[in-house]
């Protein structure tokens, strides 16, 4: 009974691991342990979170906290991609 369970508790820990590693990838291309990983990706341009901070820096109102949400960033890019586009 001891031998069964201690094969029980390795085959459990065995297919524990092997889900764990399969489940990795369903992250993208955001994986905890890759620092190349971009913060986003607008029109093939990578954006890391310096670029955020930068931005934020830059145009933020005074006594105001850094947002959560990206949709101010993304919205300005794409305003940035658009007016370089025609060239102004």
């Amino acid at each position: 009974m001891l031998i069964e369970r201690k094969i029980f508790v390795r085959v459990l820990v065995l297919l524990v691991s092997i889900l764990t590693i399969l489940a990795l990838p369903l992250k993208g291309e955001a994986f905890w342990f890759d620092s190349d990983a971009p913060l986003l990706k607008i029109n093939d341009v990578k954006f890391e979170e310096a670029d955020y901070r930068a931005w934020w820096q830059e145009w933020r109102d005074p006594e105001s906290r850094i947002h959560e949400d990206m949709t101010t960033f993304i919205e300005w890019q794409l305003e940035v991609s658009e007016a370089q586009s025609m060239e102004l």
